[in-house]
């Protein structure tokens, strides 16, 4: 039997399993929820990394009658512990992706199921993606004082943004990976530190593996921490590095090279040295303005091309607004966003640097990974202004609109895999999710007007079905 076939039959055959150390990325009605929840105060510590630890998303205690429904969606998502099928149909995957799960190819499906063995946690999984098998569910963790040891396929979104990560997004598939993170957060017990409030920590390093014209199997190294000084407030500092790969130098004096990163140790302007850099942070404000739910945000990404300094930066910035629809547990959401990925000074009279972002002088290939930006999927010298909007009612049926005006590649550059040539269009997205008696269903149509100048064709129309079976 070929790989998801197999997987979908063990949804039929095996016993239920342990709920995964954490909780996944991709359900934006589970992100609401758990913002409505953290602004609350209901849940506490960093959570604009996800996936989110389900030791801390887990254990919410009595809420109000308002943030009732958020909570038992919530407690669902930490039961979810049985095999899993997910499907998706379409005419055309999705050009610019948000925090939502969406389809990678015009036929996607994958089958997990999952087992505790003590501290370890398998979880195997398999799928068929445009007739290609592929492992992206796989996963296995190690719970071992206070830290998830994992190696597997993860799919990180690292920010606040709901339509923009730039260092880490679900944009691009997950890659095969091995890691560490805190199994929830955790004060710092040491003087001056216990001011950082609960703090979060990732570290991970994955192959970019696939047919990279640059360098095969290019190393990617990534790390975060988090940490939430005040009730509301938080703030995250991250890096991503690519370095070694097939015929590139690679050792321990080249990565200490790349993380010290002091003088031009990490960037001589030679072809030793360690390779490409991003690094910045974000950070966001939570809070309750009568029933309603408020955040405002923001986060910058940098590329490092002077010898001392970060200075060349990408920006996000936006809020989101959810709150209760009447007293029967339905709610709504808004959020706006901005996002440009044209690389700018960051105090510097608004000097800019066409073809910086997200590209590189060694790594041709730039900052991607199987043709898709490892951040934003505007990738490069893109910029984008978004506003979105949702009603849920109290049996969880979900509709959605976001509407988007998106320019891409605005310098031109040839090394952009988008579009050649400068691209400016709009694009609706509207959806509809309903429960099932097994799982979800979700409808989404997305309508652009082309920009007949760009190359390839941004596409006009498109239809997407998908389905979640779990037990």
């Amino acid at each position: 039997m070929r790989p998801a076939p197999l997987l979908a039959a063990l949804l039929f055959t095996a016993a239920p399993t342990s709920a995964a150390p954490w909780v996944e990325a991709g359900s934006e009605q589970l992100r609401q929820d758990v913002d409505r929840l953290a602004a609350a105060g209901a849940i506490r510590g960093p959570i604009n990394a996800w996936p989110l630890p389900a030791a801390q998303l887990c254990k919410i205690g009595e809420v109000d009658a308002a943030l009732a429904d958020a909570a038992r969606r919530i407690a669902a998502a930490c039961a979810a512990d049985g095999p899993r099928l997910t499907s998706y149909v379409t005419s055309e995957p999705a050009l610019i992706r948000g925090f939502g799960t969406t389809a990678r190819g015009e036929g996607d499906i994958a089958a997990s199921a999952s087992k505790d063995f003590g501290r370890i946690n398998l979880r195997f999984g398999a799928g068929m993606r445009d007739g290609k098998a592929h492992l992206e569910p796989t996963l296995l963790t190690l719970d071992y004082g206070g830290w998830a040891i994992y190696g597997g396929f993860v799919d990180h979104w690292w920010g606040p943004g709901r339509e923009n990560a730039l260092l880490l997004s679900t944009n691009a598939r997950p890659t095969p990976q091995i890691g560490f993170r805190r199994t929830a957060p955790a004060p710092i017990d040491l003087p001056v530190l216990r001011a950082l409030g609960p703090v979060s920590v990732e570290v991970f390093a994955g192959l970019l593996t696939g047919d990279r014209r640059d360098y095969k199997n290019t190393a990617l190294v990534a790390m975060r921490a988090a940490f939430a000084p005040a009730p509301g407030l938080e703030i995250g500092l991250n890096r991503a590095l690519q370095l070694c790969g097939q015929n590139r130098p690679c050792d321990l004096n080249m990565l200490a090279d790349a993380i010290i990163a002091f003088g031009d140790r990490d960037n001589s302007g030679t072809p030793n040295e360690p390779g490409n850099q991003l690094a910045g942070g974000d950070v966001s404000y939570r809070t309750m303005i009568g029933p309603v739910a408020a955040q405002v945000y923001a986060e910058i990404e940098g590329e490092d091309e002077n010898n001392v300094i970060v200075e060349q930066f990408g920006r996000v910035a936006g809020f989101a607004l959810t709150g209760p629809a009447g007293e029967d547990g339905a709610s709504w959401s808004l959020h706006g966003e901005a996002a440009d990925t044209l690389a700018t000074k960051l105090f510097g009279g608004g000097k800019r640097y066409p073809g910086s972002f997200y590209n590189h002088s060694i790594y041709t290939d730039g900052y991607r990974y199987r043709g898709r930006s490892l951040g934003s999927s505007l990738d490069g010298d893109g910029r984008m202004w978004a506003l979105a909007g949702s009603y849920t009612d109290a049996d969880d049926r979900r509709v959605y609109a976001t509407w988007r005006k998106v320019e891409l590649n605005r310098s031109g550059t040839a090394r952009n895999p988008i579009t050649l040539v400068p691209a400016e269009f709009h694009l609706l997205t509207a959806g509809v999710e309903l429960p099932a008696a097994t799982g979800r269903l979700r409808l989404e149509g997305r309508l652009a007007d082309r920009d007949a100048g760009a190359r390839p064709l941004v596409p006009g129309a498109a239809v997407e079905l998908s389905f979640t079976l779990a037990r």
